[in-house]
């Protein structure tokens, strides 16, 4: 007997409300990417960074519904433009998400949680310390 599994997609009350000083804290080309919850703001989002003087793509990966949209089980599966990204900039809560972009990929994450408006970076050797788990 076949399982059926349903998904219901669900879509964050908070705001993103990047703050506009936490930009020049970034570097000048970004790959965005958010949680589900978060999805439906990137293009704004984009469109802020942008404004700001940045050059920013959005996550490709090939089991996401949305553009931007990652899974955090399928961070070897994402696709983005490497020659022309210096970073990502995740949004969302959790840490999950995350370290999926640092194990994909090369590049920091700058995470900014929208609920808490806490900002960080996780650079090389936060990916180092994953792996060696």
């Amino acid at each position: 007997m076949a399982m059926k599994m349903f998904f219901i997609e669900t879509k964050a009350n908070a705001n993103i409300d990047f703050p506009v000083k936490l930009a020049g804290k970034l570097p000048k080309r970004l790959c965005l990417a958010a949680s589900v919850q978060f999805s439906h703001q990137l293009h704004q989002l984009q469109q802020q960074l942008e404004k700001s003087g940045k050059e920013v793509s959005l996550l490709k990966a090939r089991h996401s519904k949305h553009p931007g949209q990652i899974l955090g089980c399928g961070y070897s599966k994402m696709e983005f433009d490497e020659k022309d990204t210096d970073a990502f900039l995740y949004i969302g809560d959790g840490m999950f998400h995350p370290e999926a972009l640092l194990l994909g990929s090369d590049k920091d994450v700058y995470c900014f949680d929208p609920f808490t408006k806490e900002f960080r970076k996780l650079g090389r050797e936060w990916a180092e310390r994953i792996r060696k788990k």
